[in-house]
């Protein structure tokens, strides 16, 4: 270790070394100081031998600026002191931005505020700018842009910067869609001249406008625009057809009677004697052939085939043609079959009745399915009629998910009978 120094007696700024103090934590030397003001302290020899600590603090005291005003300034707090020893001082412009100012640029009157004064010195209250007049300045923003407060045509109050105002093309009205309009007022669309601004519907704007013929109506403008609206409909049906006295299926036309969503009306006469007010479109496509009165025998006319299902001739031929393919079909079909299927299933395997059974087939005959273990059920005279000659998609899911799974149990018991017959 070397040999200390000895700094007894010597001045540095303000403080005089009196005795050596001993090791400070981090092994630097220490030196009891007197200042000039007659206080005693203990300061590094690094500090004393670079100037960073001239005295015992009593230099680093400050006057007190909070609460008052420079310019546009006006002082809140201390902050700090930075890099040079200069008291920082937090302060608040006029325009309501805070900063961090030096003390003895508020007292020199280098800083005033925070530069809106300097960028903006013209007073535009009072001015007109399009739809917007100016009522006075509030404030800046987030960076720093001076804001005026402003009142619209419309009467909305809005705040907008001062160089969306002054510069060309800038801000001229708010926000609200009225203002972003076209104007149209005058302009003629073939048949329609647009007189009047009507509002704003479903985001489009509406005229009021007036046709040749003198009728008025309401139009949007894309729909002006676009040329789908040429007039107040007297272009349309200018040229209609002269139906008075032409016969459609069981109406005969016999006047004109209005219009209904922009189509003739004609007042017809049925051959039943009512009277029928039907569009022109729907006697012309013949969509409306009568009063109503035929509606029913037309669909019954257009659903029959011959007419004779319910006579008894009819009836005849459709059993004795089952009964004929029952012979040429069910030729594996025995006696004992039948006696075994009625023991197996006693009641009806749908409804649980037991009042006019009867084998059914699971694959209707008409198909060419012939009865046989496997394609026989046991039903009722009820269940028989719903499942009628119908495949298995075509009858009730509840009725198929018993039929199919009955027949297949009594297939696999008449094999297990045949079984035990080889058996014994």
């Amino acid at each position: 270790m070397g040999k200390i120094k000895d700094l007894a007696g010597m001045k540095f700024g303000e403080l005089t070394a009196i005795e050596y103090g001993g090791k400070n934590k981090s092994g630097g030397s220490l030196w009891v100081c007197i200042c000039s003001c007659g206080k005693k302290t203990s300061v590094s020899l690094s500090n004393l031998r670079s100037g960073s600590t001239k005295s015992c603090g009593h230099l680093a005291k400050y006057e007190d600026l909070s609460g008052m005003k420079f310019g546009e300034w006006t002082v809140v707090k201390h902050h700090k002191m930075n890099a040079k020893w200069k008291h920082l001082w937090e302060c608040m412009c006029s325009c309501g931005v805070i900063k961090m100012v030096l003390g003895d640029a508020l007292k020199y009157g280098e800083s005033k505020s925070c530069g809106h004064v300097r960028k903006y010195k013209n007073d535009i209250s009072g001015e007109v700018f399009g739809h917007l007049t100016v009522i006075f300045r509030d404030g800046c923003d987030a960076y720093n842009n001076i804001m005026w407060k402003c009142q619209c045509d419309c009467g909305s109050v809005t705040r907008v910067q001062y160089h969306s105002l002054v510069k060309d093309n800038g801000t001229r009205a708010c926000r609200n869609k009225i203002h972003r309009i076209k104007d149209i007022t005058g302009k003629t669309y073939r048949n329609l001249t647009v007189v009047s601004f009507s509002g704003i519907h479903d985001k489009e704007s509406w005229w009021n406008c007036e046709c040749v013929c003198g009728g008025k109506i309401e139009a949007s403008a894309g729909d002006l625009n676009r040329g789908n609206v040429n007039s107040c409909g007297c272009l349309k049906y200018k040229n209609k057809r002269n139906l008075t006295g032409q016969r459609f299926a069981y109406l005969t036309a016999v006047e004109e009677n209005g219009r209904k969503n922009r189509m003739v009306v004609w007042k017809c006469l049925c051959d039943c004697g009512n009277e029928i007010d039907v569009v022109s479109h729907n006697l012309v496509s013949g969509h409306t052939k009568s009063c109503g009165c035929m509606s029913s025998y037309l669909k019954a006319v257009g659903q029959t085939t011959h007419g004779l299902c319910y006579t008894k001739e009819y009836k005849c031929m459709k059993s004795r043609e089952r009964k004929e393919l029952k012979l040429m079909l069910d030729t594996e079909w025995t006696p004992r079959m039948e006696k075994e299927l009625a023991s197996y299933f006693p009641d009806c395997i749908v409804c649980g009745k037991t009042k006019r059974m009867s084998t059914d087939h699971v694959l209707p005959l008409s198909k060419m399915n012939p009865l046989r273990p496997g394609n026989a059920v046991r039903l009722c005279g009820s269940c028989n009629s719903i499942k009628g000659p119908r495949n298995l998609d075509e009858i009730p899911k509840y009725m198929r998910d018993i039929i199919v799974p009955a027949a297949e149990n009594f297939r696999i018991y008449w094999e297990s009978l045949l079984l035990e017959h080889q058996v014994q």
